[in-house]
């Protein structure tokens, strides 16, 4: 039977064996990493939810190699060596890919206790310049390691595909033809979707205990991250009429001392003055990576014993601190956007990589420049990271100092990231 398989679909079958493997791999690495949290969980809930992994992995693996089988049955273009060797040779260069973004998923849930989501492809571009420096000063013998892996791979395993490639390309009939095609087509389908039920499988599908560890088993950072890139929009079943809306938002963040003044813009308030005199000088401090588990009210605050924010702990007595605050997003920018627009950031691709991010909002350095403040914005980091160059200007603040200005100064050691807080 498998001697009747044509030798292109052989092929196709052997990178699914070699992607379920790698899938299979980071499953067992995954729970090894973080077994720790397993405590006290049923074994069967675990066991459930590993099985249930490799319908996740059957999409994942439907998603990156479904359109190499079908490009591998098209008639006529196989008669063209550019083109085998594209269907052909891609998918292994997908698994270096794979492997790679999966062992980035496994360090990520650290902290994220998520999956690696569209973070996983949003730096491949004008920002990977940073993100290399970064490793490369970081962990240098890795890094190196890496580009020599890369610079050795890349030639021989172009060698190894040209030479041991088991498709030659001969005519068939169209019959033939027709139900390779047709086959691949449906077998794609069915992967893509997780299977042959009504709806395709989501992330709520993974869902099979109290636990959230254990709901995240079954999921991989491949196929979180696609589903990311997938999720650009909101649904229409999930948007809510204007008015409704407006209601909605209007009372839950009504407060006595507020007056909204807009029927155009219908949140926005005004603030009656409720402290006459000279206006304060107003410092807002954004933490980077500020774990709230390592903060004393929402855990012990210990690590190994050792109090890891004993400064913070003891200054948030003095003010308020909100230990049920809701995350406006999972990364930086996210954060950024909503504590300096006011304006929560949308789901999946962050609007500070878009154009609609110069959008007709205000920013707090605009507030605070019409009420006479000067306006300083200032960052250990590169300020060509997320756009911070021009979008601090547009937000309203007219001094910007980044990286570059800090290291005129010659007073301060710069690390990977920048210049430390």
């Amino acid at each position: 039977m498998f001697q009747r398989i044509p030798t292109h679909l052989k092929l196709i079958l052997g990178y699914v064996l070699y992607f379920a493997l790698i899938l299979l791999l980071y499953k067992i690495a995954f729970l090894s990493v973080y077994s720790y949290r397993l405590r006290e969980v049923p074994v069967e809930e675990v066991a459930l939810a590993f099985l249930l992994g490799f319908r996740f992995d059957l999409v994942v693996i439907g998603m990156t190699l479904g359109l190499f089988a079908f490009l591998s049955v098209l008639p006529y273009l196989n008669r063209f060596k550019a083109y085998r060797f594209f269907w052909g040779y891609t998918p292994i260069l997908l698994g270096v890919w794979m492997i790679a973004h999966l062992i980035a998923d496994i360090i990520y849930f650290e902290n994220a206790n998520k999956h690696i989501g569209y973070e996983g492809f949003v730096f491949i571009g004008k920002d990977l310049g940073v993100i290399l420096r970064s490793a490369l000063e970081q962990n240098t013998v890795t890094f190196l390691i890496g580009i020599v892996f890369l610079l050795v791979f890349l030639p021989v395993s172009t060698w190894l595909f040209l030479k041991y490639n088991p498709y030659r390309y001969k005519e068939e009939s169209w019959k033939s033809t027709g139900v390779q095609i047709a086959i691949v087509l449906i077998v794609t389908i069915i992967a893509v979707r997780g299977g042959i039920q009504e709806s395709p499988i989501r992330a709520t599908n993974a869902i099979v205990s109290g636990n959230n560890f254990v709901n995240n088993i079954a999921l991989n950072g491949v196929f979180t991250s696609i589903m990311d890139l997938k999720s650009q929009s909101i649904p229409k079943f999930l948007k809510l009429e204007t008015d409704e809306a407006v209601a909605i938002v209007r009372k839950e963040i009504s407060y006595p001392g507020a007056e909204f003044i807009s029927d155009k813009y219908p949140i926005l308030r005004v603030q009656k003055e409720t402290n006459t005199g000279t206006p304060p000088n107003v410092v807002l401090i954004m933490l980077e990576n500020w774990t709230g588990k390592f903060i004393r009210p929402i855990s012990n605050g210990l690590v190994e014993g050792k109090e890891v924010t004993p400064y913070f702990n003891q200054l948030l007595k003095k003010g308020r601190f909100y230990n049920r605050f809701i995350a406006s997003g999972g990364r930086t920018t996210n954060g950024m956007m909503s504590i300096l627009t006011g304006i929560p950031d949308r789901p999946g691709l962050t609007v500070v990589r878009t154009h609609q991010v110069l959008g007709n909002f205000s920013g707090i350095g605009n507030i605070f420049k019409r009420m006479g403040y000067d306006t300083f914005f200032v960052t250990g980091g590169d300020l060509s990271f997320d756009n911070k160059s021009t979008l601090m200007p547009h937000w309203g603040f007219d001094t910007v100092l980044g990286e570059k200005e800090i290291a005129k100064l010659g007073r301060f050691k710069l690390g990977a990231w920048g210049y430390d807080d």
